[in-house]
């Protein structure tokens, strides 16, 4: 794990405990090992530690959903491990975001941002997923089957962060993929409809975002030579004017069974430039 992760790691969990005012950096620093310069490398304050951590959530979850899309298990268990997956990270996340909602932190204009940009990509995570899940069932009418899909998980979601128990998240999935299923099999009247059921890469990754996604993780990879390596030949590829998809797919295959790198890959199969 990078420095930096480990950071935002234990700093989540120290304020999950104690609450963001009560958690000085010196706390953070102590749990961590490091120096307060250590810390000031990689965050500007403690208010910018805040906004990296959502980052980070933010990213682990659109990197899950991209390795499930490309998963090579059968589509129709896809939509079940997504739903399943999100609840668990949102599980995990909960003590976070119930501290900071309890708290009443209102969210400042980058972190509504941060949250704007992500909450795009995820979209499109999600929507490439409905899409190997339902094919041609959903062709016209993939926004609407998205934004259905959003409303069944953040309805459950309210609910499971203001009446806290055990909940069985398995019978959750099969619950929203029934229901998500009986749609798709008889609506008749959409409200939503778009062109095609190829839709457009995503216009908020661009170049610079992936190249600085894969410099990052170089240096997290220092002593992984296999990984450190398949990032080098990716960067120098995706520089190429002409980059071969072919090679670009291999060095992405390489990286599809190490969790800290779905977020780079999710980021590549999702840009604009034909690749």
């Amino acid at each position: 794990m990078s420095k930096k992760n480990l950071i935002i790691e234990q700093a989540a969990l120290l304020f999950a405990e104690h609450s963001i005012e009560s958690t000085s950096i010196e706390h953070i620093t102590k749990k961590c090992g490091i120096s307060k310069g250590a810390f000031y490398l990689h965050f500007k304050s403690k208010d910018d530690l805040i906004l990296q951590i959502f980052e980070h959530f933010f990213k682990d979850i659109a990197g899950r959903f991209t390795a499930i899309e490309g998963g090579s298990f059968p589509a129709s268990k896809k939509l079940r491990t997504y739903v399943i997956t999100f609840f668990e990270v949102l599980e995990d996340k909960l003590p976070f975001i119930s501290m900071y909602m309890r708290q009443q932190r209102t969210p400042n204009e980058a972190l509504f941002a941060l949250f704007t940009h992500y909450n795009s990509l995820i979209d499109e995570a999600t929507k490439q997923l409905l899409i190997t899940v339902y094919q041609k069932k959903i062709e016209g009418v993939t926004m609407d089957i998205l934004v259905t899909l959003k409303g069944l998980i953040r309805g459950y979601s309210e609910h499971i962060l203001l009446n806290r128990a055990a909940y069985d998240y398995d019978k959750l999935a099969d619950t929203i993929v029934e229901r998500l299923d009986t749609i798709v099999e008889h609506t008749t009247l959409w409200f939503l409809q778009d062109d095609a059921i190829s839709l457009p890469p995503c216009e908020a990754i661009s170049f610079e975002l992936i190249s600085k996604e894969i410099v990052t993780q170089l240096d997290n990879y220092q002593d992984n030579a296999f990984l450190h390596e398949s990032l080098e030949l990716l960067y120098t590829e995706l520089n190429k004017q002409n980059a071969s998809p072919a090679l670009i797919a291999g060095m992405l295959a390489n990286l599809q069974d190490e969790p800290a790198l779905q977020w780079l890959r999710f980021l590549i199969k999702n840009y604009k430039k034909s690749v």
